[in-house]
């Protein structure tokens, strides 16, 4: 009598692609927000002024930048959520870093859009507040998030991009001492945008457990 031993292993966790409408939101999202950053960086560094998507002032420009904000973080948010079993890849350290980036970038958008269409001086102390703290919380836990996926061994370019945070902040600093008028966030801003629109794509399996 023969005894057939059954050797085969449970399959592993298959990357599935992003739907297509979500892959061109993030990373229109993150194009969009990017360039007016960079665009501003650009003016003040030139001009020493804010440009009209940032200076507050109630113009057609202002306004459409201010949507650009907003529905680009809701779209990286959306990509944080719903992409959350890929992008974690069973990780602890990773799955709690992307829930915090991607609560971060939830609240930008709602204040953005918020702040669009509601006016007062209690929404702007409200909305200063929430955006001060989670844009500041997006660096922190967008960069956090990058590393722990670099150290579950997934060297992929939404990994570096999202570490890449570091090295655009030490940038802001140090123009912030040799040349202040091109010191502007909008470096740091660009590496956490595209590296969150990048983890729309397939990601590959943790190489080890990060708890």
């Amino acid at each position: 009598m023969t005894t057939t031993l059954n050797t085969t292993t449970p399959a592993a966790h298959t990357a599935q692609a992003a739907p297509a409408w979500l892959s061109g939101a993030a990373f229109a999202g993150a194009a969009g927000i990017s360039s007016i950053a960079l665009f501003d960086a650009a003016t003040h560094g030139l001009t020493g002024a804010y440009s009209q998507f940032a200076d507050g002032n109630g113009s057609w420009l202002f306004i459409l930048g201010t949507l650009v904000h907003g529905l680009g973080y809701l779209a990286l948010a959306a990509v944080l959520f719903l992409r959350s079993r890929d992008i974690d890849g069973g990780s602890g350290a990773v799955r709690w870093f992307r829930r915090l980036t991607a609560v971060c970038f939830a609240a930008l958008g709602a204040v953005f859009l918020i702040g669009t269409f509601v006016h007062g001086p209690l929404m702007d102390e409200v909305g200063s507040a929430i955006g001060g703290v989670t844009f500041f919380g997006m660096f922190l836990f967008g960069a956090a998030l990058g590393i722990s996926l670099l150290a579950t061994r997934r060297r992929t370019p939404a990994a570096w991009t999202l570490t890449a945070i570091l090295s655009a902040a030490a940038l802001l600093v140090l123009l912030a001492l040799v040349a202040p008028d091109w010191a502007h966030p909008a470096y740091p801003e660009t590496a956490v945008h595209f590296g969150a629109a990048l983890l729309v794509l397939p990601q590959p399996r943790s190489g080890r457990r990060l708890a």
